[in-house]
């Protein structure tokens, strides 16, 4: 199965529903995990950085160490 990921393409599409049956199973797995400890958001960084988009790719790069540190759990 190809890794899904956002890209420009997609991003307006992702933007309103991204489809979990077509995500692998780690990241289904995960999901499933945060919504039992009952979280209601869950970071998966090919989803939410645009992929093919460098500018954006560089900005949420420098902005990962205050991510993490904020996160209330990591996976």
């Amino acid at each position: 199965m190809k890794q899904v990921t956002t890209t420009k393409a997609n991003l307006d599409e992702y933007m309103n529903a991204i489809p979990v049956d077509k995500l692998g199973l780690t990241i289904q797995d995960a999901i499933e995990t945060t919504r039992r400890l009952g979280f209601r958001y869950i970071w998966v960084d090919a989803l939410c950085i645009v992929q093919d988009d460098a500018e954006q790719t560089a900005c949420e790069i420098k902005q990962m160490s205050s991510i993490y540190k904020n996160a209330t759990a990591v996976i």
